[in-house]
């Protein structure tokens, strides 16, 4: 066998700092950083080329900032390389020492232009997702592998990291078809390449990463990560969601579901779904309909997420029609809604043969983009148990279980209602934390204290999503962002939804009336822009300052 190669990184296209640049969840909002070195190649393996130097990819990558998710990856400086690699096999990583972790491998083959807000769209990746056993006390090792079309993970392996790159070059193989073996301190160990590219009937899933051409990250997921479920779903279900947007969902449906069909998107700007689903891959991947009857009808596993009953309402009186036949299919609303919304329709889905599912979700974007959302699960345990293949692993992080037996739970006990009470009581205690926070900083920097010593406290007392809203609070975002995170007029629906359920249980949530308080001098600030971080303007302004913190 002879296997030729074309260097595009090291080897004989000697690998320049110049050429790299960090490309981290610093862009989010995050705290992870990143490095190229270059420095003197390790020992090499006798069967593979000399090399006179390496690229040393290092750094650390934190996910309490983002609440768990977080990436830190390098991509090449230039968008417009050109290369005429189409009479070549594969790409070919040699890697030097490692430690054990878990990294990625990125390729793009097409750089749109960035969107009117400066960030970058996205495109088509391929992706490979790879983790090299560090070398036995004593030995250096390598490992040489193709690169194919498979899906990449965030999740919760935090802390400094370091990977030597050797090289990395396109090969074209002269007498054999299957991919070249992964060599692991003089170990041959093939991987079944070509056999996982059937299995998926030769479409790769794509990624929807906002970085560009060649790019080697690290993600955050744990060697142990648990397993998804594998049961009770239709062997090859159609599935649709109907959503507002919760773009990360569908791009981690697509690429980590295991779907053997387009899933189906509808969204009532028919533009918004057509130009997500082209990031999903196109209509091999995800395709766009015009009206929720298209959705509906060809699919088994219906998901919505739009933002308040009423919209959730309006969906199900088209998709409940009574020209449409909906028996044996599985409703999932994933919104934020009242429970009582949620009785209604796990009783009016019934009626009609088919079966619902209340699953709310908690995560901001960087979250759901992660797959790191956590579902809270109501309804009957078999209708919960065929979704499960869709949750931990694919959208979520973690499930909290809140579904019954429908076999030995009394009727009067069956309440699907609970996911949607949980879900409130939840979003209350953000609330009421993102409220606490914005007295909080206000008097700290009146009474002389200042804000920077809060900081760190709540860093150190409470690391995670506390910090993160303080520095929105800080750096002003607050007020510059055009598209809020969580929008004041949502916010104040879940809290008069909360309030409802607390009268319903003869209790007076206190508290929830000045956050509601704050949320409406929000709105009268910023209008549709307002985000609940901008309390902490609102009660700025109440107490003699500006309501923006650019003095």
């Amino acid at each position: 066998m002879t296997i030729s190669r074309k260097y595009l990184f090291g080897g004989e296209a000697p690998w320049s700092k110049q050429d790299w640049t960090a490309c981290d969840d610093r862009v989010r909002g995050g705290a992870s950083t990143s490095q190229i070195s270059i420095r003197a190649s390790t020992v090499d393996h006798p069967s593979t080329p000399a090399y006179s130097s390496s690229a040393f990819f290092h750094g650390h990558l934190d996910i309490t900032t983002l609440g768990g998710a977080g990436f830190a990856s390098q991509r090449n400086t230039t968008n417009t390389l050109l290369w005429h690699l189409e009479k070549y096999d594969g790409i070919e990583l040699t890697i030097g020492k490692s430690d054990g972790k878990r990294y990625a491998f990125v390729l793009k083959d097409e750089i749109l232009p960035k969107r009117p807000d400066g960030r970058e769209q996205s495109s088509l990746s391929w992706e490979y997702e790879f983790a090299v056993p560090p070398p036995k006390e004593g030995e250096e090792g390598t490992k040489e592998g193709t690169i194919v079309r498979v899906k990449c993970f965030f999740g919760t392996q935090q802390g400094d990291f370091e990977i030597e790159i050797k090289s990395i070059a396109a090969f074209r193989q002269s007498d054999q078809v299957e991919p070249p073996p992964i060599r692991q301190d003089g170990e041959d160990m093939t991987e079944k390449l070509r056999q996982q590219e059937q299995q998926r009937g030769g479409r790769p899933p794509p990624s929807r990463e906002s970085e560009t051409d060649a790019m080697i990250s690290k993600t955050s997921k744990e060697a142990d990560e648990p397993k998804r479920p594998q049961k009770r779903g239709p062997k090859n279900p159609i599935l649709s969601i109907i959503l507002a947007d919760q773009r990360g969902m569908t791009k981690n449906l697509v690429q980590k579901g295991s779907l053997s069909s387009p899933i189906l998107l509808y969204n009532r700007t028919y533009s918004k779904a057509e130009s997500h689903a082209l990031t999903l891959g196109g209509p091999s991947h995800a395709k766009a309909v015009r009206t929720i009857t298209e959705a509906v009808s060809p699919s088994n596993i219906i998901f919505t997420c739009v933002g308040d009953d009423a919209a959730v309402e309006d969906i199900f009186s088209v998709a409940l029609s009574e020209k449409e036949d909906v028996a044996g299919k599985l409703f999932v609303d994933m919104s934020t809604i009242h429970p009582d919304t949620s009785r209604k329709l796990y009783t009016r889905i019934a009626d009609r043969g088919a079966r619902f599912v209340s699953c709310p979700i908690f995560g901001v974007p960087a979250m759901a983009e992660a797959g790191q959302l956590i579902c809270v699960l109501g309804g009957a345990k078999p209708d919960v148990e065929r979704i499960l293949p869709y949750t931990i692993g694919v959208m979520a992080r973690a499930n909290i279980d809140l579904s019954f037996d429908p076999s030995t739970t009394p009727e009067s006990a069956q309440d699907v209602g609970k996911a949607s009470t949980m879900k409130l009581i939840g979003n209350s205690f953000i609330l009421s934390f993102v409220e606490q926070l914005a007295e909080g900083l206000t008097l700290a920097e009146k009474s002389g204290v200042g804000i920077d010593p809060l900081a760190q406290w709540l860093e150190l007392m409470f690391p995670g999503p506390l910090p993160k809203y303080v520095e929105r609070m800080q750096t002003g975002d607050y007020y510059k962002r055009e598209y809020p995170l969580f929008q004041v007029d949502l916010a104040r629906k879940d809290l008069r939804h909360v309030a409802s359920v607390a009268e319903a249980s003869g209790m007076r949530m206190r508290s929830l009336e000045v956050v509601d308080g704050y949320l409406k001098d929000v709105k009268a600030h910023s209008g549709e822009r307002g985000d609940i971080a901008g309390m902490y303007g609102a009660v700025r302004k109440e107490s003699g300052l500006k309501f923006e913190n650019d003095e």
